[in-house]
């Protein structure tokens, strides 16, 4: 059996605890080895939760670090949508579209709209919140997945800003080569409902019900699929839904380093590029400007 992946978590947030949640529910694959966060102490109590033998107060020290640095894989834990695409149900959607199960694909609508509240993270754009960010690029993700390797012709947006900045709704429309429609809405302002998925062919549909951002149900024009999420030691310890799709993540992570790649064919640097572009696009139509570094 090959050596386990050796981690050191840049981050000690919400984030980098469904990671770890996963992380140390495959002891045989993969070892926690440090932690580093800006606040020593947040650092130090994160380390405490999941018995990782190694704190630091900056990812100076963690990056810097001779045992570490040398043969530990490095995860710095941010907020982005493109997890899901190693999710197995959408390795499935991509066989079923290819079959011409719904013929050719027209239109995709997809929504993400979760109220936070009075959230200090999605509130500042110093510590890079805001709606699209964290949310938006979620159906982004899923009109890029439908209509790969080609850049938009337009992209439209309309959406709310609030004092200080901040996207807070945003509806965006994307026009592809061939009159392909993408309709796309995002908000942190408004409830759970309907944050689904479907995909309009001109055979049929398809539809990817709540939460299509971490899925386990997909409905065909003539069935249905249900893919169970993997299982976790201490699932008691997620603070979001389906954190145990991070798992297939990781599995993806480890299988590349161990083929020596430097990007994921499930996610290739390519798709990253092109999502980001069209986010700043949306961005820059909606006036949102995040400082410089």
């Amino acid at each position: 059996m090959a050596t386990p992946t050796r981690w050191g978590i840049c981050g000690a947030g919400n984030m980098a605890n469904e990671l770890c949640v996963c992380l140390e529910s495959l002891p045989l694959e993969h070892q926690i080895i440090a932690v580093a966060a800006r606040d020593k102490s947040k650092a130090e109590n994160f380390a405490k939760s999941f018995d990782i033998p190694l704190a630091y107060g900056s990812y100076e020290e963690l990056a810097t670090n001779p045992d570490i640095g040398g043969g530990a894989a490095v995860k710095i834990v941010k907020r982005q949508g493109f997890w899901s695409l190693h999710f197995p149900l959408y390795k499935f959607l991509r066989e079923k579209l290819d079959c011409g199960i719904i013929g050719e694909v027209v239109m995709v609508e997809a929504s993400l709209c979760v109220c936070f509240g009075e959230d200090r993270y999605l509130g500042s754009l110093n510590l890079g919140g805001g709606a699209l960010k964290n949310m938006g690029v979620y159906p982004i993700m899923i009109a890029d997945f439908l209509f790969p390797n080609v850049p938009p012709e337009t992209i439209h947006a309309v959406g709310n800003v609030k004092e200080g900045g901040v996207d807070q709704t945003g509806v965006v429309c994307i026009k592809y080569p061939g009159g392909k429609l993408a309709s796309l809405t995002f908000s942190n302002q408004t409830h759970f409902g309907l944050n689904r998925m479907t995909i309009r062919g001109t055979k049929g549909l398809i539809m990817i019900p709540d939460f299509f951002w971490s899925p386990t149900k997909i409905i065909l024009p003539d069935n249905e699929k249900i893919f169970e999420l993997p299982k976790v030691r201490h699932p008691e310890k997620f603070r979001y839904f389906c954190g145990e799709g991070l798992t297939y993540q990781i599995h993806n992570f480890r299988e590349c380093l161990l083929k020596g790649l430097t990007e994921s064919p499930n996610v290739p640097h390519r798709t990253s590029e092109r999502i980001s572009h069209i986010s700043q696009g949306v961005l820059n139509q909606l006036g949102v400007q995040y400082p410089s570094p």
